[in-house]
């Protein structure tokens, strides 16, 4: 969906995403629950709505969690909910790594130094290893806040790497589900 790209270019309109979230299905559960998420990245959080999504893999159920986690201000609670939302999105390499950014940054506000140190050290790696850019930006945005918004050109891809093998594994799947 582009609204994701969209709010990682920090160019997000939430009228349009609030318009878009109006022209869903009602039964379309997966993208009901991705545009709340991005709508709590925001910082605009429903709690009572977001309580009512419904829960129909281990995807939305974590997306949830972690929604409800950045509202929470109980710390054992919201900690107990950053750590279930990261079990429940173990299976999707970026949200996983982006529910450990997550955490990273509630722990550094508000809880153990060192358990803060494991969970940064786990994401930034993981997100270096699968070149996610955006979150390499900002897990490095924690420790050293930048000066200057999040650009693509500046976290370039490995030269020496060649995703062709991977691009014709796409396209044979794409042509053969």
């Amino acid at each position: 969906m582009a609204c994701e790209i969209d709010f990682n270019c920090n160019t997000l309109n939430s009228e349009a995403l609030d318009k878009y979230l109006t022209s869903l299905y009602e039964k379309d559960h997966i993208e009901i629950t991705n545009c709340h998420y991005i709508k709590a990245k925001t910082g605009v959080i429903d709690k009572t709505l977001v309580k009512q999504l419904v829960m129909v893999n281990p995807y939305t159920q974590g997306l949830q969690q972690l929604i409800l986690a950045f509202a929470e201000t109980d710390t054992a609670i919201a900690t107990e909910l950053y750590e279930k939302a990261i079990e429940n999105l173990k299976h999707i390499k970026y949200y996983y790594v982006e529910a450990l950014f997550f955490f990273a940054k509630f722990l550094k506000n508000a809880g153990p130094t060192s358990r803060y140190a494991d969970i940064y050290q786990q994401g930034f790696e993981l997100a270096q290893r699968h070149y996610f850019r955006f979150l390499i930006y900002k897990f490095e945005d924690l420790v050293e806040p930048k000066s200057i918004p999040y650009d693509s050109k500046n976290y370039p891809l490995p030269d020496n790497k060649n995703f062709d093998a991977y691009i014709n594994f796409l396209i044979k799947k794409l042509q053969n589900p």
